[in-house]
């Protein structure tokens, strides 16, 4: 009975996507009430989700009162997000929401039925799982009101869809991965690693084609997968906007040079949060190691071509291709494209997680092939070690744990608490009282907009050494506050005790006095004084 069943694949499937909402269920329980956080990428999502809302298109507010065609970012995450807050009664921070519970549990229900197929082990595909729930980079994604969670939900489908293909030498798996991957880039353009991918799989993972017929085919793929990205670009050409333009050729070195150490640094802080300034030797032992896994990963599908490989081996060589193809994009993106991409723990986030699921596999295929009539040891080992990944999500030590144990109480970003009260009863909750044509001075205008959707002329930070008469003249904003009034909203994240200071000292040298404060800042209202 119990083979039938197991033979039936209904049974690991619910099983599996059980796991999912659970996960998406602890999620959304830290989520609620302060989360998702948000920063400044996420006023201009919002703010754009408010303009499809309102049938103008894909718009943003500026700083100086103008609206522009948002091209700077994709139009897909905006249209998910003007999406949810029709569900949500325009919610947006409940819109955020919905969009990371259900992201998550469409990711984590992808990668362990990629699991299962690949190996038929119901309890690696939930290793698996838990392995990436409990992890730093799905923690921080898919609390966030940016555009990761559709993209890694994209993602996985694309991967998935690509491994099947070659596994079964399947046309329509393959160009269902185009198609997915194509999209992916219209919720975020980092999906344009994907490019090197489709063009490399096709050459190095169907041997038994000829080289004509291989050669073709990625060419046609990458023409496809292009076409979406082509089309906006020639939209925002038209429209007068571009996200970017070309950097001067006696940048590239130094960018290069710079692209290494960035990237090193964010690797190396995730491996060891603690080490906050690594050596140039360890940025040199990161890369060689690089090399050497690149190395062996070349051998491992030299070895591939050769010989039947297991679906968990093919699984990992994929996973792994996609996490290398981070390296030579953001390489190019940051030596040659202005203005350049951050190269932080957030952008490296998909290249993450891939790492994760290559790994797995790739241990989970040598058990395999080195012990395979050890497969109910195998099966105790993975059961014990999701009890392990369970016990450490509950340590105070685990990243993971203390990022959703802050989003749970206090929150991150512009989401965070105080934020979200100053909204209820403070100064963000004065200023929405305003007549609408109170001009708007502020030292944090993404702030202004994601909140109340109307925009603030940007007061810009000068040095703090400079005397208030010498920051007085040189700050246009304040010159045009001065002489034609209207309100100053200082808005504060936290750390910035010493700007706090500076702003309150530079308005009331400058006449202003506040008329409202509260935990994130304050409210000055017309100027005393006159030039």
């Amino acid at each position: 009975m119990q083979r039938f069943i197991f033979s039936d694949k209904r049974l690991p499937m619910f099983l599996i996507f059980a796991a999912a909402v659970l996960a998406a269920a602890v999620y959304a329980y830290a989520l609620a009430p302060w989360g998702p956080w948000a920063y400044t990428d996420s006023a201009a999502y919002v703010d754009a989700a408010r303009h499809i809302l309102a049938g103008q298109g894909v718009l943003s507010l500026q700083s100086d009162g103008s609206v522009i065609l948002l091209t700077h970012y994709p139009p897909g995450y905006p249209t998910l997000i003007a999406e949810a807050m029709r569900l949500t009664h325009n919610d947006w921070i409940a819109a955020g929401r919905l969009l990371d519970v259900l992201s998550l549990a469409l990711f984590l229900f992808i990668v362990g039925w990629w699991l299962y197929e690949a190996s038929d082990r119901l309890l690696l595909a939930l290793l698996g799982m838990v392995m990436l729930a409990t992890s730093l980079p799905v923690a921080r994604a898919f609390t966030s009101l940016m555009s990761e969670p559709p993209f890694l939900v994209m993602l996985a489908a694309w991967l998935y869809s690509m491994w099947r293909s070659v596994q079964r030498d399947s046309s329509p798996w393959w160009w269902a991965a185009v198609m997915i991957a194509a999209l992916s880039v219209s919720v975020r353009y980092a999906g344009l690693h994907a490019g090197i991918v489709l063009v490399l799989v096709p050459l190095l993972f169907w041997p038994s084609r000829p080289w004509r017929a291989r050669l073709r085919r990625a060419i046609i793929s990458g023409a496809i997968f292009l076409l979406p990205f082509g089309a906006w670009m020639v939209y925002g050409r038209v429209a007068g906007q571009s996200p970017g333009g070309w950097t001067a050729p006696h940048q590239w070195l130094p960018a290069f040079g710079q692209f290494l150490h960035l990237t090193g640094n964010t690797f190396l802080a995730a491996i060891f949060p603690y080490w906050l300034h690594p050596p140039l030797a360890a940025i040199v032992a990161f890369w060689v190691a690089v090399i050497a896994v690149a190395a062996g990963w070349g051998v491992a599908v030299a070895r591939w071509r050769k010989a039947s490989a297991s679906p968990l081996a093919t699984l990992s060589l994929l996973a792994a291709l996609d996490a290398f193809a981070w390296f030579p994009f953001l390489a190019f993106m940051f030596v040659f494209i202005a203005p350049p991409p951050a190269l932080d723990f957030r952008m490296y986030t998909p290249a993450f997680t891939m790492w994760l699921v290559s790994g797995l596999a790739a241990l989970a295929a040598w058990l395999q092939a080195k012990w395979p009539e050890r497969a109910r040891l195998q099966q105790i080992a993975a059961a014990v070690a999701i009890l392990v990944l369970l016990g450490w999500m509950k340590s105070p030590a685990s990243a993971a744990h203390q990022a959703l144990l802050t989003m749970r109480y206090f929150g991150e970003g512009y989401t965070a608490r105080p934020w979200q009260e100053s909204m209820t009863a403070g100064v963000l909750h004065d200023v929405a009282a305003l007549p609408a044509d109170t001009p708007l001075y502020s030292n944090n205008w993404p702030g202004v907009l994601i909140w109340l959707a109307r925009p603030a002329f940007a007061l810009n930070e000068l040095p703090y050494y400079m005397l208030w008469e010498e920051a007085s003249t040189k700050n246009p904003r304040l010159i045009q506050w001065r002489a034609h009034g209207g309100a100053v909203v200082l808005l504060w994240q936290p750390g910035a005790d010493r700007s706090r200071l500076w702003w309150k000292a530079l308005l009331k040298h400058n006449g202003g006095t506040p008329c409202a404060t509260d935990a994130i800042g304050a409210l000055y209202c017309r100027p005393t004084v006159k030039p």
